[in-house]
């Protein structure tokens, strides 16, 4: 604790709660170790190595989360030598998490392929039920019991054999509700205006840690934001399919031809879309608009008009 206490002063600067907070979740997770007798040996090797993983990435988590914060709130006035600390201080916790990302792409791919060897030699075991995770964009007191936060109308229907779990992201003293998996985001932007977060940072390596544990099948985001990206990370990561669902305003061109930020965020959204094994448009006008950037028309699928149902109120192609 004082090595942390040195490398992360602030962690516990002007009453910051995050050091005390970890130190809390050390003695829980290690001290229970070291005041027993027995010391690591009372536990097993896979309860040892989660402990040990709580407590290291949630220290990860709490230094980049605080440097994050310091980068993207406008509040905070920060010199550059400040400002490349912190720049500094973020990529080195994002390069030691690297290792992570090896071990979750190898276990699940030769995972998957020890599966594909018992089915070919041994056949179907059993109807094996469909997870799929949603990652939704919305805000966690806004996502309501049962939403399927935009998951497509075809996924919808099928209740019978797949399990859909909500993912949700929220930021400090917002409400967490009881019907979805909710993560602390590391960092988010305030809105201008003050109603709720611009946008969130989500803790990448808690969640893929959390799909790969739970045993998802499938990944879908109704978000081409932080909750998308992670989405696609962790899609990639684990080597599952990912789904996406595509609003009607995202691909209407910027009406201003100098408004560089808005023809960049339509690229970002397309080059997102392309990167994805299954897409859910409102209309075929939407259908086509993506066709022509890029994205393979085998992966597109048009929902339904009934299905939809307001859904394109701002969609002039909806009716096509």
């Amino acid at each position: 604790m004082r090595g942390v206490r040195s490398v992360a002063p602030g962690l516990y600067r002007a009453g910051d709660p995050r050091g005390p907070r970890w130190e809390s979740l050390l003695e829980c997770e290690i001290g229970s170790l070291v005041a027993d007798p027995r010391g690591i040996n009372a536990v097993d090797v896979t309860e040892l190595n989660r402990r040990l993983f709580v407590v290291a990435q949630r220290l990860a988590d709490e230094v980049m989360g605080m440097h994050l914060t310091a980068l993207l709130d406008p509040t905070v006035r920060q010199t550059f030598r400040q400002r490349v600390q912190s720049l500094s201080a973020v990529g080195m916790v994002a390069f030691l998490e690297i290792p992570y990302y090896f071990a979750w792409s190898f276990q699940s791919r030769d995972r998957a392929l020890l599966e594909t060897l018992r089915t070919h030699f041994l056949g179907e075991h059993g109807d094996r039920r469909e997870k799929i995770a949603v990652l939704c964009a919305a805000a966690p007191s806004a996502v309501g019991p049962g939403a399927t936060c935009a998951l497509p109308p075809g996924e919808a229907a099928r209740v019978d054999d797949r399990d859909a779990t909500l993912i949700t992201c929220s930021v400090d003293g917002e409400p967490v509700p009881d019907h979805a998996v909710d993560f602390r985001a590391l960092a988010w932007r305030p809105s201008p205006d003050g109603d709720g977060p611009r946008w969130v940072v989500p803790p990448l390596v808690e969640i893929v840690d959390y799909l790969e544990e739970e045993g998802f099948t499938a990944v879908h985001t109704d978000s081409t934001a932080g909750q998308g990206l992670v989405a696609l990370a962790a899609a990639r990561l684990l080597h599952l399919p990912l789904t996406g669902v595509v609003q009607a305003g995202d691909l209407r061109p910027s009406c201003r031809p100098a408004d560089i930020g808005a023809r960049l965020q339509r690229r970002l959204r397309l080059w997102f879309y392309r990167r994805l094994d299954g897409l859910s448009v409102p209309s075929r006008t939407s259908a086509r608009a993506l066709a022509a950037a890029g994205v393979d028309p085998l992966r597109i699928t048009v929902t339904p008009p009934d299905a939809r149902a307001g859904a394109d109120a701002g969609d002039p192609g909806a009716a096509d």
